[in-house]
């Protein structure tokens, strides 16, 4: 479509955690062609020099619809249920520095963790996985003082699938790729044991 449009693609690929630092180097690795295209001026000063502001008004306006992430915001009352609860959410704004401005009014608890309250939350989780990733203070905790024989008998609790289930789960689902993003484990169980007929019904995206 672009070939046909005479339009230049160019992709700017996000490939760490300094969003804004490895943006700015792409487009100044594509200078040459942004000017020679657009018939700009744009020079290496140029692009180092736009402020964090912009760049944040700019990505929120663009890509972050801001009436569905306050919607989504204004279920919670704690921060931690939501950063819990909405992973991916929490995830692009702390990427582009909007945390604080939209999370400022939740309720922040925080948790003086000792030995028997980490015992206590381990055992909420079925896998060590899934406990680093929502109680990821408690785990940091557990690291810096030395307790990681608490983690033994966490990273022995693997849920195991019976055929059954796994057909029952992937009929939730039309597209393999829906079924192995948003039910993991279970594509995960299929993949180790090789039960791939059992998804035969599933369409795979070309």
């Amino acid at each position: 479509m672009c070939k046909k449009k005479n339009i230049t693609l160019i992709r700017l690929i996000e490939n760490n955690r300094k969003y804004e630092l490895d943006i700015k180097q792409q487009l100044i690795e594509n200078l040459g062609i942004i000017n020679y295209r657009c018939n700009k001026g744009f020079t290496e000063f140029d692009i180092t020099n736009i402020s964090s502001e912009y760049i944040n008004n700019f990505v929120n306006d663009q890509i972050i619809d801001e009436k569905e992430i306050i919607k989504i915001i204004s279920k919670y009352t704690n921060y931690h249920d939501f950063k819990t609860n909405e992973v991916s959410l929490y995830q692009k704004l702390i990427n582009r520095g909007l945390i604080d401005k939209y999370t400022s009014e939740l309720k922040r608890d925080i948790i003086f963790w000792s030995k028997e309250k980490a015992i206590e939350e381990i055992n909420k989780y079925d896998n060590l996985g899934d406990f680093i990733k929502k109680s990821n203070r408690c785990y940091l905790y557990i690291k810096k003082n030395n307790l990681s024989n608490l983690l033994v008998n966490l990273t022995k609790k693997y849920r195991t699938y019976t055929e059954l289930d796994i057909i029952e789960e992937s009929k939730k689902y039309t597209l393999l790729k829906d079924f192995r993003e948003k039910s993991p484990k279970h594509y995960i169980h299929v993949k180790h044991h090789k039960l791939y007929n059992l998804l035969k019904d599933l369409k795979k995206l070309k």
